[in-house]
């Protein structure tokens, strides 16, 4: 069996100091196949249980070859090692009781028969859950551009009672987005094809001291035209101070604005770039790629939908896009925020979903007995998937791909990042994933993981 690098030791990952100690990563090619991979803390032990053929495999079924970028933080086992039993297999999220459950209908414009808007149904269906009533909020197709963040879940029983949020139809017709449409009437030429718009929200930068030191990875605004992204650029010339040096931040850099930088000059077909400040300030500047039509959409709301201290909870047939959120928070500034360490949330089903187009990670779990199923996470800026101390976890048919663009345009190469990147996790299955083209690892458990089993995984 092939060893992979030396980059777990005494159950530390790479994203911890001690890690890097312990030497570098093989490249090697994508693993593609049907056999099991588990891991056991104890002694650290990747080992596959039956092969999974890989490119570069001999016809006879030899050893896989696991590229360092895909499977990140590995220590395969040697011949000599004692036999460990089988990682525990995860069983993920129970069957919730729908049983006396209300329906309430949602479009986005609250209009038609029986139908409300969506803060409306939310609020409706808390003050359900706080009786004890099940809810099924069920979104009718169609794009939904507000949020949701100010609910309490720990009036009287809602956070235990369950609350399934559907899509009536594919994730990709029912769509709640961060963007906003910029009409064309608010644009103005500015020549040579740069054009501009007023620009509010001042986001600013945000970064902790581990965070990409290109300022590309301090920022969270996204535009598109159409489908079509466009690549973010710096306009703003300024100067990080290290947290180091300002303890009072608390491990957050600081940012101070030194000048702008002249949009005609940075910007290029397909890529927008922000001023906040004078004397260019308040901006938002575009060169539009050629041949592109459509309306431009510009990411204005940081999160959709809070579900801190709400456990029981499906989503289901839902797309959820275009969040502007940064790393704040531990990365938990998410498109749908669910609790922290201190407010987890359990028994959660998450069903045939998208998270895609989100300025920072996707999604983070925290809390025990999670379901992920037929969902995908891919083209968000950081992580697709994340997490803080987890268990029972299980992915079964999902794929994140093609995520960590913006931190690794701002320098990230291997350090917090990845397709999914697990912290703190006990007992893990991860079934039928794909997980291709991430700038950084494909599939990461970092510190203090354990009973980690993956079978049929495509990592490219």
């Amino acid at each position: 069996m092939r060893r992979i690098g030396a980059s777990v030791a005494g159950g530390v990952g790479q994203g911890h100091p001690e890690a890097h100690r312990s030497g570098g990563h093989d490249s090697g090619d994508a693993v593609s196949g049907s056999g099991e991979w588990s891991w056991t803390r104890s002694r650290n032990l990747w080992r596959s249980r039956s092969h999974a053929r890989g490119a570069g495999d001999s016809a006879s079924g030899g050893p896989p070859l696991i590229p360092a970028l895909a499977l990140a933080a590995l220590v395969m086992a040697s011949p000599s090692a004692s036999p460990e039993p089988p990682a525990a297999r995860a069983t993920g999220s129970p069957q919730l009781s729908l049983a006396g459950a209300q329906t309430i209908r949602v479009s986005p414009d609250g209009s038609g028969r029986g139908q409300v808007s969506l803060r409306a149904g939310f609020r409706a269906a808390l003050e359900l859950l706080a009786d004890g009533v099940p809810v099924v909020l069920r979104l009718q197709p169609g794009t939904y551009r507000e949020s949701v963040l100010d609910l309490d879940w720990g009036r009287g029983k809602a956070a235990a009672t369950p609350l399934v949020i559907e899509g009536a139809g594919p994730a990709d017709r029912v769509i709640w987005t961060g963007s906003d449409v910029i009409p064309r009437s608010r644009w103005k030429e500015e020549g040579d094809g740069l054009i501009s718009a007023p620009w509010p929200h001042r986001f600013g930068l945000f970064g902790y001291q581990w965070t990409a030191a290109g300022l590309i990875a301090h920022r969270r605004e996204l535009l598109f035209i159409g489908d079509r992204p466009l690549m973010p650029r710096i306009l703003e010339e300024t100067e990080v101070i290290g947290a180091s040096q300002n303890p009072d931040l608390g491990g957050v850099l600081e940012h101070r604005f030194k000048s702008a930088r002249d949009p005609k000059s940075v910007l290029k077909p397909g890529e927008f770039g922000v001023v906040d400040r004078d004397p260019l300030g308040g901006r938002i500047y575009a060169r539009l790629p050629e041949g592109a039509s459509g309306e431009i959409e510009a990411s204005v709301r940081r999160s959709l939908l809070d579900l801190t201290g709400k456990s029981s909870v499906v989503l289901r047939n839902l797309t959820f896009q275009r969040a502007a959120n940064d790393e704040s928070a531990y990365s938990r500034a998410n498109a749908v925020v669910f609790g922290g360490p201190e407010e987890p949330s359990n028994n959660v089903l998450i069903e045939g979903c998208r998270f895609v187009w989100n300025s920072s990670t996707g999604l983070q779990i925290h809390g025990r007995n999670w379901t992920i199923r037929n969902s995908v996470f891919n083209w968000n800026g950081v992580s697709g998937i994340s997490s803080g101390p987890s268990e029972n976890i299980l992915f079964d048919g999902v794929e994140t791909s093609w995520n960590v663009w913006r931190a690794w345009r701002g320098g990230e190469i291997l350090y917090y990042t990845g397709g999914v990147k697990m912290h703190e996790v006990r007992r893990h299955t991860v079934l039928n994933h794909r997980a291709v083209g991430n700038a950084t690892a494909g599939l990461w458990w970092d510190i203090f993981c354990r009973d980690v089993l993956v079978d049929g995984a495509v990592l490219v």
